[in-house]
């Protein structure tokens, strides 16, 4: 069963690295997605979703690739406090804006995301202590 939390933790590894190449090379596209809105406002609005969304993405994506390969998967924890604190960001919209459906449905996704990492940090974690025994 060792393979069920690596599968998880790659599936949320490759939906933000995916993420991340999108914004960073293809912002326009990406952001004409119906799932996203927010809307660039010329060159420093595509400046802005590369910067902050795909090098945030990208970063998150890197740091759980890091934590599978070096066996350190506290990392996965960091990357999945990262993810918890967005999905903290859109609860506070919620409470201050109001209820809109894509706001809960990338709720749902990242606090999918945030488990599944936790998740996989756990059962990592406890599948290398019994092995060192």
């Amino acid at each position: 069963m060792q393979w069920m939390p690596k599968i998880i933790v790659g599936l949320v590894t490759a939906m933000y690295a995916a993420l991340g190449l999108g914004f960073m090379f293809f912002p326009s596209i990406v952001l004409s997605q119906p799932d996203f809105a927010l809307i660039p406002n010329g060159v420093a609005g595509l400046s802005t979703a590369r910067g902050v969304f795909g090098g945030h993405f990208i970063a998150m994506a890197l740091l759980c690739v890091h934590g599978l390969r070096s066996s350190r998967y506290d990392i996965l924890k960091i990357v999945a406090l990262l993810i918890a604190f967005v999905a903290f960001g859109r609860l506070v919209g919620v409470i201050l804006d109001g209820v809109h459906p894509k706001a809960i449905v990338g709720l749902v996704v990242e606090v999918l995301a945030t488990a599944g990492l936790l998740f996989g940090a756990r059962r990592l974690e406890g599948l290398d202590q019994k092995a060192t025994r």
